[in-house]
């Protein structure tokens, strides 16, 4: 989170499990005395296509001994003379 504040991007949240479980292991997670944490952690960020290249740099290195990163493109209404909130 930090790295991607840094690089600029325009927001990000960060949402932690607190167990999960992949391939044929089992079930892990967070338990009490333990040193490193194992729960899963998926973190949203979200910006304009242009600005995304200027921060991926620091994805890549979050993400170079492990993880899965995704990207979508979406559609974005314009306000239409709405009141603001």
């Amino acid at each position: 989170m930090v790295a991607l504040r840094e690089a600029g991007a325009a927001g990000a949240t960060a949402l932690r499990g607190i167990w999960g479980y992949h391939g044929e292991h089992e079930p892990h997670g967070d338990v009490l005395w333990q040193v490193r944490r194992r729960a899963p952690l998926v973190t949203v960020a979200v910006d304009a296509p242009d600005n995304v290249a200027r921060w991926w740099p620091a994805v890549e290195r979050a993400t170079a001994r492990t993880g899965l990163v995704t990207t979508e493109t979406l559609p974005v209404a314009p306000n239409v003379g709405l009141p603001p909130s």
